[in-house]
């Protein structure tokens, strides 16, 4: 079952396994959110750790300019440098104030609907909401 969700505490209730898609690969977890949260945490962590020790140790070498060291940073090269994580990027939206709904907020008369002209569902329905209660609904009248 795939679910999407802002809730943490609905994800962490209903997850047992997180895959999470980040920079074209598809990683594994176990576990429900937080715990997907710490581990993603700790090993982006161990990446920039890593990632600084490389940079500190190349540029290191780039000062040095032996042939020994020269030797290392191309085997470091050739082994696969580290990239640096690219920053979480964060989203923020602005809604403005729609100020108060018209009533009614909706509103259809004299509707018909059938598949055919022939397998008429309903004939002549109207219907208005004048309030923002959700637990409302719509009950169309079939005749």
């Amino acid at each position: 079952m795939q679910v999407v969700s802002h809730d943490r505490d609905f994800l962490n209730y209903i997850v047992t396994d997180i895959i999470h898609l980040h920079k074209q690969r598809l990683d594994y977890y176990k576990g429900d959110y937080d715990s997907f949260e710490k581990v993603y945490l700790d090993r982006k962590k161990q990446r920039d750790k890593k990632y600084k020790l490389q940079e500190k140790e190349k540029k290191t070498l780039l000062e040095k300019q032996t042939k020994t060291a020269m030797d290392k940073k191309k085997k470091m090269e050739k082994d696969g440098m580290l990239q640096r994580d690219d920053k979480d990027y964060s989203v923020k939206f602005i809604f403005s104030d729609p100020g108060p709904l018209s009533i009614p907020v909706v509103q259809i008369k004299d509707v018909t609907f059938g598949y055919s002209t022939d397998k008429i569902l309903f004939r002549n329905v109207s219907y208005s909401l004048n309030g923002c209660d959700a637990r409302q609904i719509l009950i169309c009248w079939f005749f």
